[in-house]
């Protein structure tokens, strides 16, 4: 199992817990001994990869992927929680000018976000009788110089431009075009910019016309649970029959450059 969870709660050693507004978790050891206990009782060889932010899934995820397809492990449960209703994280967000109010758009809305979904290889799957709701075909990582602690432009984008292109390669390769992104952008202008940046770089990528669906500006930030989100907005919607192309590019950052992306489809 890989659980992406919160760079703040990834390097907190002690829980902060404010009696005034409830208790929060705030010990990232807690979560992942809780996830993995409980993991355990319904499969006792279960190991537990912990990755830090939105991004930082995306550079653990090809090893699991070739363990999976190699047969080293059946399936891989790839999963996110995040959560900014913190008082310490609302009170940083403010005194850094990024939290979205009406008077300060160029921000992002706080979000609280939990979404797990399983991997599997077909053999498996249909031992298991399990019918897909979605393909995985390409995952790529980068790394963004432009961060929001720095002037750097965010319209250079090289870190998104090579995690995009390297998820899809065997797009490229077939000549053939997604018609669907899910991005987990906010009202900040920065990641927006660089969004643009790569959609300039990526005729090949997308087909037009394309669909661009930001679930983060209706739901709020979805944080380290980004990606684990997307594929299962993209599992359900093919599931449904309600995706508007049979290929989707989705893709998530982290605030300390790391970026990931996925290529997905119907089954």
């Amino acid at each position: 199992m890989i659980i992406a969870i919160d760079p703040h709660l990834a390097h907190t050693t002690t829980s902060r817990p404010d009696p005034s507004f409830g208790p929060t978790v705030t010990h990232a050891a807690e979560l992942i001994a809780a996830l993995t206990l409980r993991g355990r009782e319904l499969c006792p060889s279960l190991e537990v990869t912990v990755a830090a932010g939105a991004g930082g899934a995306a550079f653990v995820m090809p090893e699991h992927l070739d363990a999976l397809q190699t047969g080293q492990i059946d399936a891989l449960i790839f999963g996110g929680v995040h959560s900014d209703y913190d008082p310490s994280v609302i009170a940083a967000l403010e005194a850094q000018g990024r939290l979205y109010t009406p008077n300060n758009r160029d921000a992002l809305i706080p979000g609280e976000t939990a979404a797990f979904a399983l991997s599997m290889r077909p053999d498996f799957a249909r031992r298991a009788s399990l019918e897909p709701w979605a393909c995985l075909h390409g995952v790529g990582s980068g790394f963004e110089q432009a961060r929001p602690d720095n002037e750097h432009s965010a319209y250079e984008a090289k870190g998104l431009t090579l995690a995009v292109r390297a998820a899809t390669q065997e797009l490229v390769s077939e000549n053939r075009r997604a018609g669907w992104a899910l991005t987990d952008l906010t009202f900040a202008m920065r990641r927006i910019y660089e969004w643009q940046s790569m959609l300039m770089r990526s005729p090949d990528i997308f087909d037009t016309p394309y669909m661009i669906d930001s679930p983060a500006q209706r739901i709020g930030h979805p944080g380290a649970a980004a990606l684990p989100l997307h594929m299962a907005l993209a599992a359900v919607a093919y599931r449904r029959n309600y995706a508007p192309d049979p290929l989707v590019v989705a893709f998530a950052g982290s605030d300390s450059g790391e970026r990931g992306a996925l290529l997905m489809g119907a089954p």
